[in-house]
């Protein structure tokens, strides 16, 4: 074992650690309001930024703290993140390798939502759209929810809205800071923070 990251208490005072070999280095940090789960990722993203990875926070409403070591940290508002939802070089693949591709973005994009499989397969057609469409135009999301209006479909909508934050957040864009060593990625949406 190459190392490990201390990631908090369990009720009973036992420390909780992640093994750096591990294969699977998720956390979810789950409570009500008013149990420090803000605070606990925030030591989280220091350490992370104190060890010389990066932090990118996917703060959506703005009450993410400020972390040290700045230089280390991507604010998503601020900054933008350079990440590429649709690559058209998908399109070149073979059938099952682009349904992967987009079933992965759909799953990535509805990952903080409650959708059931109709809304899902909804997303996929949408993105499946927004693919072969996507140069004409401007962003990535952009291109999706015309995607989604192209359905044009209650449902298709109600999908819409469910990744509406996501749509209009304008985070996914040219990125003026670059991600150093590997990432962690603090997606704080509602009661809930994923790692």
């Amino acid at each position: 074992m190459s190392g490990t990251r201390y990631v908090g208490n369990l009720q009973n005072g036992d420390r909780v650690k992640i093994s750096s070999d591990s294969p699977n280095k998720s956390i979810v940090i789950s409570g009500i309001s008013g149990t420090g789960k803000s605070v606990r990722i925030c030591d989280l993203e220091n350490q992370i930024v104190a060890g010389g990875s990066t932090v990118i926070a996917l703060d959506l409403d703005g009450s993410h703290p400020v972390l040290s070591g700045e230089e280390n940290t991507i604010s998503a508002r601020e900054d933008g993140i350079a990440l590429k939802f649709l690559n058209a070089e998908m399109l070149k693949k073979s059938a099952n390798e682009t349904e992967l591709y987009i079933s992965e973005v759909t799953d990535l994009l509805l990952s903080a939502t409650k959708a059931g499989d109709r809304q899902k397969g909804i997303l996929r057609n949408a993105i499946s759209w927004a693919l072969k469409n996507r140069q004409h135009f401007e962003s990535d999301f952009e291109a999706i929810e015309a995607g989604l209006e192209e359905i044009g479909t209650e449902k298709a909508l109600g999908v819409r809205d469910k990744i509406w934050p996501l749509l209009k957040c304008n985070v996914f864009r040219e990125s003026k800071r670059e991600i150093q060593k590997e990432s962690l990625i603090s997606f704080l949406w509602r009661d809930w923070i994923l790692i």
